[in-house]
């Protein structure tokens, strides 16, 4: 599901169960995905000679009640860099943040226009 708030727009994912998978995508401008409820495990890789090569990855979880907990909630995804993210605990709850761009020009604008490759 996908919201559009002013200049901003959301992608929800939810991982029924722990293992769930978000296949392996790239994306043309930079966003957050944010930790809401349990964890999840983002492997990174790049493109090298035709092949993909697994560069490293990641755990984040959501901020807990607990004081310390929590403090990798926040994951920065890189245009071009292709991620795979895993749900690491049952019921995770993530959110994909990003800004609506100018289909010419790449700047962020405050309503959106339609152009969808800026959700991709």
């Amino acid at each position: 599901m996908e919201q559009i708030i002013g200049p901003i727009g959301i992608r929800t994912m939810f991982f029924e169960k722990a293992g769930d998978v978000c296949q392996g995508h790239t994306h043309n401008f930079d966003h957050v995905t944010m930790v809401l409820t349990g964890g999840v495990r983002v492997r990174y890789s790049k493109e090298i000679d035709g092949k993909l090569v697994v560069q490293g990855e990641r755990d984040f979880y959501a901020p807990k009640q607990v004081a310390g907990e929590g403090v990798h909630a926040f994951v920065l995804i890189l245009k071009n860099i292709h991620h795979e993210i895993t749900a690491l605990e049952p019921y995770t709850h993530c959110w994909c943040v990003f800004a609506h761009r100018d289909f010419h020009t790449g700047e962020v604008v405050q309503d959106w226009n339609g152009w969808m490759k800026a959700m991709q």
